[in-house]
């Protein structure tokens, strides 16, 4: 759907519902200017239909043009009524100009009943079309004229009622008339919208039609906002049919809808005689002329029914030996053909057309149970990198079209010893019968690899796909079917964890990594995080003068079943299943308070340095947190520093800088973490307003005897200097390496000469019960 429709079919609903309001609380200014409204919404939906449409477009214009006279009227009306000052209830020119929009959806009907002949029993539905008409006719009779025709001819108004009422009896018969003949044919649910739109339309115009002759109408009262609802379930129900519009429902449906066999016609046509009863009471003559063209309906249809059914039983007669000796060839013919086709779509995909997860099962059985020992076979476990982000983004459509191009790059990589199966999703796997070298199967990793790599034109986008490959072999890592493709998963997964375009070898420490991670995983999500995990403290020094200027938050976790596990473990894993969002939530809280506990403690102002997850950088929700934990902890907002990895602040330059000031806009400082080893640092780093460059720990370890290195750490305080921002060199160990920052001119260190991170207690013991900080 696009776009614009969706959203004026959002404004009509938006106007129905003030509308409704308005009518409830009688207000005609807000009448007057939401009906327009709402029913030029409708027409938007509807011309969208008639232009988009390839069958029956003429059905689709008629309501369009209902909905752009009844815009039109409406606005006209309000122009008269609140502009002019004219009262036109009573003006003969509304009356004319609110009857077209009956004749446009009368149109309509008549225009697709007419499509629907090609498939009707003519005699069936003129009987319909007669009987119908007659029983609406003599009910309009008894209860709108009351037997005098007189009524309706007395002066232009009452005669341009009648019309009305014909119309809509017109549209209310030929609704009647095609939803109680369909007896073949798929109906889409939005033909079924459509003609209740049009249905309620019709009834409540013989409503307001009613109280119009009798001097009971009022404008602006809930019988008028339910025009308006018709024209938008009209307008929905043909979006809900434009979507089938090419489909090869549409000519089955005209082919093949019948109105043969019993149908329900006739308990509509029953329920006058309650309808005249509730309306006029008991009338034992009119409720006998109401029962007779029932009886007579019944009659004649059997009677026609009858009649086509023995037309049919002759003709079937006559013709059942050809017709079964035709079968009885075509029959055989197809089973033949069905044989080759279920045996060809039962082992392949229907979408690559390369062999299915179930035929390489099967072959890969076979092919095991035939094998000995010192012969192998090679199976390359393929994953199509970011593949959902393609389906999401661009549709299932290109989707597929992008498998299709792989499987045909995979089947050309391969020759007559080798199997391509699709195992579903963006998964396929290549199994390669033969021994192959380790250097063989590595170069035919990279051979695949290049080959998907190369550029994919579909429609008009072009696609540099990459993939993840993992390999395993029979019988080097596994004996069995399943456990040989488990191993080529995982070694798959393991491939896909260390980036994209990679392949992995499957070997036991893949297998123990794997298991590693799924327990860690698993101990995750039931880890109890104020018993589990702490945070220990890392002092920040200024270079110049020893003193303490801040330190930073480290997380540890000690898990009571696997004790220690290292944060360059859990953390990625944590961000991979979701929960690194509530880890970050626990290290601010904790940090924050402990920051502020200590400069309350001691009368200091010193920051606190909080490595954040770029899983929390929603500029909103991050906002709104970072708010209420200085609030809720009574800090000062220059007591917190939020630390961002580079990597993280060049994957999207436009969100970062609006967090970047949004954080100094709050006087929170921000440090860009690990700086220096990103791979477009320099470009970007004027974008953003930060506080301060943290040199990374891999720039200092070598600083002393790497000349290269000392030149990059020279050149990065340069360009902090031109910004006018701090910097902090990670990872200080030793004397020399502090003498080298001290004479490039950095401004503040942490590393393990000052000290190690500690717990809370240790680190205030050491560091802010003494008056100055001394190198280890």
């Amino acid at each position: 759907m696009d776009k614009y429709v969706k959203w004026s079919f959002v404004f009509g609903v938006i106007c129905f519902l003030l509308y409704f309001i308005a009518a409830i609380f009688k207000s005609n200014l807000w009448g007057d200017i939401l009906s327009p409204l709402g029913t030029l919404s409708s027409f938007i939906i509807l011309l969208h239909v008639y232009k988009k449409s390839e069958r029956m477009k003429n059905v689709w214009l008629m309501p369009s043009i209902a909905a752009l006279i009844w815009t039109f009227s409406d606005i006209i009306w309000a122009i008269c009524e609140i502009l002019m000052g004219i009262n036109p209830d009573n003006m003969t020119i509304f009356t004319l100009l609110y009857l077209f929009p009956n004749i446009c959806i009368m149109t309509s009907g008549l225009i697709y009943m007419k499509k629907f002949i090609k498939g009707a029993n003519a005699v069936q539905l003129l009987l319909d079309i007669f009987v119908i008409s007659t029983s609406c006719l003599v009910m309009f009779w008894f209860l709108f004229l009351k037997e005098n025709i007189f009524l309706f001819i007395k002066d232009v108004n009452n005669i341009l009622s009648f019309i009305y009422v014909i119309t809509d009896f017109i549209i209310i018969n030929w609704v009647i008339i095609w939803f109680f003949s369909v007896r073949r044919g798929k109906v889409t649910k939005g033909m079924y919208i459509t003609l209740l739109g049009a249905t309620i339309y019709a009834a409540n115009d013989l409503v307001c039609t009613y109280e119009y002759f009798y001097h009971l109408y009022v404008p602006n009262s809930i019988p008028d906002t339910i025009y308006l609802l018709s024209f938008l379930i009209i307008a929905f129900g043909g979006i809900s049919v434009l979507q089938y519009n090419n489909c090869k429902w549409a000519y089955e449906f005209y082919s093949q809808t019948k109105n043969i066999g019993n149908t329900k016609k006739s308990l509509i046509l029953l329920l006058t005689i309650p309808i005249y009863i509730i309306f006029k009471g008991f009338d034992f003559d009119k409720i006998l002329i109401l029962f007779l063209i029932f009886t007579i309906y019944e009659i004649a249809s059997n009677y026609v029914q009858k009649a086509i059914n023995n037309e049919k039983l002759l003709n079937d007669e006559k013709n059942i030996n050809l017709i079964l000796e035709e079968k009885i060839k075509e029959r055989t013919k197809e089973l033949l053909l069905k044989n080759d086709d279920l045996e060809y779509t039962s082992y392949h995909d229907f979408i690559t057309n390369v062999y299915n997860g179930r035929y390489l099962k099967k072959r890969l059985d076979d092919i095991i149970d035939q094998k000995i020992s010192n012969q192998k076979i090679t199976i390359y476990y393929i994953d199509v990198d970011r593949f959902k982000t393609i389906n999401d983004t661009y549709g299932h459509d290109i989707g597929d079209s992008l498998l299709i191009e792989i499987a045909q790059r995979l089947q050309k990589e391969t020759d007559e010893n080798s199997i391509v199966a699709r195992l579903g999703g963006d998964e396929f796997v290549i199994v390669i019968e033969g021994d192959l070298s380790e250097d063989e199967v590595e170069k035919f990793a990279q051979k695949i690899t290049t080959s998907c790599n190369e550029s994919i034109y579909i429609e008009n986008y072009e696609f540099n796909i990459t993939i993840s490959i993992g390999i395993a072999s029979f019988p080097t890592d596994a004996t069995s079917r399943n456990v040989v493709m488990k191993n080529a998963d995982m070694a798959m997964y393991y491939a896909k964890s260390k980036g994209q375009n990679k392949y992995e070898i499957f070997n036991s420490n893949i297998s123990n990594l794997i298991l590693e991670k799924n327990e860690i995983e698993l101990l995750l999500k039931n880890a109890d995080y104020n018993n589990e995990f702490q945070l220990y403290y890392q002092p920040q020094i200024d270079i110049n003068t020893n003193e303490l200027v801040g330190m930073e938050a480290l997380i540890r976790w000690n898990s009571p079943i696997k004790g220690n596990i290292s944060p360059n473990k859990f953390i990625k894993i944590a961000e991979e299943t979701g929960s690194i969002e509530k880890i970050s939530d626990w290290v601010m809280n904790t940090a924050a308070k402990q920051i502020g506990i200590w400069n309350k403690k001691f009368g200091l102002n010193m920051k606190m340095g909080i490595n954040i997850s770029p899983n929390q950088l929603d500029s909103i929700k991050f906002a709104h947190k970072l708010e209420k934990i200085l609030e809720e902890y009574d800090l000062n907002s220059d007591w917190i520093d939020i630390e961002i990895t580079e990597n993280i602040a060049m994957k999207g330059e436009a969100t970062l800088g609006k967090i970047f000031s949004m954080l100094s806009s709050m006087g929170i400082s921000t440090s860009i973490d690990d700086f220096g080893t990103g791979y477009s640092s320099l470009s970007y780093i004027q974008q953003f307003s930060f506080d301060r460059l943290k040199i990374a720990k891999e720039l200092i370890d070598n600083i002393v005897t790497d000349l290269s290195k000392r030149h990059i750490v020279k050149a990065i305080v340069m360009l902090a200097e031109a910004l006018n921002v701090l910097t902090i060199a990670e990872g200080i160990e030793t004397k020399e390496q502090l003498e080298v920052i001290k004479e490039i001119g950095c401004n503040q260190v942490q590393g393990y000469i000052f000290s190690k991170p500690l717990t809370a207690d240790m680190f205030e013991e050491n560091f802010l019960a003494v008056e100055k900080v001394e190198i280890q």
